[in-house]
């Protein structure tokens, strides 16, 4: 289902570091239970490789995702304790680390990028804006039914600038929960059942 879905169909024919990042993930997950239920440890550091070699922003982020998800598994796995768990820890940020410096070669160029950017200070930033926003503030009427009518079709509203909802300027970046002939089969049995 993950290969037919919004995701990877819509964004990742844009720019292809999106699926790519996904595939990456997938990879970094499955290399983490290789490694935790059998022992095999050298799948773990080149799926890092592959994810810094897209940059530091995708490493941190595929990092993060993998600290919650290695905690929780240990956690369902294994009874919790706290040296267990960071003697665990330890071994997977090393080998995360040997990952790190096997692709430090592709990955200066985004270190380098992040640190002469110029978004994060003077009169182009967007940070006031932000802040001044609450993050957890509900959904417009409109993006509700751009998310769900989104679910039958990743261009239902024609191209953005023909888009009846021209009010959303984040038409692009809504969500994308369109995946393929299953949501067209079973949504509507869902009405027709119930």
């Amino acid at each position: 289902i993950f290969a037919f879905s919004g995701y990877t169909l819509l964004h990742g024919g844009w720019y292809y570091v999106f699926s790519t990042n996904a595939l990456y993930a997938m990879f970094l997950l499955f290399s983490f239970e290789i490694f935790f239920k059998q022992g095999i440890w050298y799948w773990f550091p080149i799926a890092c490789a592959f994810t810094a070699c897209l940059g530091p922003f995708y490493l941190v982020l595929d990092c993060e995702l993998l600290l919650i998800y290695a905690v929780l598994r240990y956690i369902e796995e294994r009874k919790w304790n706290l040296k267990e768990v960071s003697v665990f820890a330890s071994r997977l940020g090393l080998l995360g680390l040997f990952g790190a410096i096997i692709s430090s070669v592709c990955m200066i160029s985004g270190v380098l990028f992040l640190l002469d950017s110029p978004r994060v200070v003077g009169n182009l930033s967007q940070s006031n804006d932000l802040i001044s926003a609450p993050m957890f503030q509900p959904a417009t009427w409109d993006n509700i039914c751009m998310y769900v009518l989104r679910m039958f079709s990743t261009d239902i509203f024609s191209v953005a600038s023909d888009s009846p909802l021209k009010r959303n300027p984040l038409y692009l970046e809504s969500a994308v929960s369109y995946c393929g002939l299953i949501t067209l089969v079973l949504i509507p049995q869902l009405f027709y059942f119930a």
